[in-house]
């Protein structure tokens, strides 16, 4: 049988959050009403099911990102410590079984999961659903760009665009957190050497303007300038062109240390 996603917190809000001494094996509790099942995904991830159930995680969003505000997440490896502390956050708030195919090893499981997460940020109430877990969220799809598999990469990025355009018509906008968890890793991975994968970073980078705002995007932009990949470089430079506005053309005329790598670039012929 194909893979399947059923159940799940409804779209009003996340279930409250499981008991302390709610282990992994513990009593396996009815999902709650809410979303309902979507349609099967790609042959590629049969034979897994999985039930989605989500919870509240027990530390609120505010709080958690106050405490990881320093915390480095990429675009270079990252550290074992932070990586095993978000799998401790999410077997809070997620069932055993999609857990387990969220950070599994079989690339079956990982697209079941991508899978699963595209049909709850695709239905149109699921806001309120994902946003107390979009740091978390955000952290999990940027760990994933760590693999090296293609499909894998195509998934995660389709998935961060939902997400994206659900924070837009939300009314919403990433937090500085949020941003700093997620624009890093797309600016360095966006010199993918397949095309179609490169113009759908360029097109998440784009996304990401119109989400939070541009002179807080502009540092990151500004050190995606001197990547060692070249097309990364030239992914970042095309998205800081864009990202130019009045504040950050103001912010770069009164910075030269700022305004030097832009004109390196733009000097490169490569």
């Amino acid at each position: 049988p194909k893979a399947r996603v059923s159940g799940g917190a409804g779209a009003v809000g996340l279930r409250r959050p499981r008991p302390e001494s709610a282990g992994r094996q513990g009593p396996h509790e009815a999902p709650a009403p809410g979303i309902p099942p979507p349609a099967a995904p790609a042959p590629a991830a049969r034979d897994v099911q999985l039930n989605f159930e989500l919870f509240e995680p027990r530390q609120p969003k505010h709080v958690r990102e106050q405490k990881e505000r320093c915390q480095y997440w990429g675009p270079d490896q990252i550290p074992a410590e932070f990586l095993t502390a978000l799998k401790d956050t999410w077997r809070q708030c997620i069932d055993e079984r999609t857990y387990s195919a969220m950070f599994s090893e079989r690339m079956e499981e990982l697209l079941a999961a991508l899978h699963g997460w595209k049909c709850i940020v695709e239905e149109p109430q699921s806001g309120p659903l994902c946003e107390p877990v979009l740091d978390l969220l955000l952290k999990w799809l940027t760990w994933m760009l760590f693999n090296t598999n293609t499909q894998l990469w195509k998934s995660t990025l389709e998935v961060i665009s939902l997400l994206l355009t659900q924070v837009r018509e939300s009314g919403r906008a990433l937090t500085e957190r949020e941003a700093h968890i997620l624009l890093p890793n797309l600016i360095e991975r966006s010199g993918h050497n397949n095309p179609a994968v490169r113009e759908a970073f360029e097109a998440n980078l784009r996304q990401a303007l119109e989400v939070h705002p541009r002179l807080g995007l502009l540092p990151m932009l500004l050190r995606g300038l001197s990547s060692k990949n070249k097309r990364s470089a030239a992914c970042a430079a095309r998205a800081l062109v864009e990202a130019v506005d009045k504040q950050v053309a103001a912010a770069l005329s009164r910075s030269q240390k700022d305004l030097a790598p832009v004109l390196k670039a733009a000097e490169d012929k490569d």
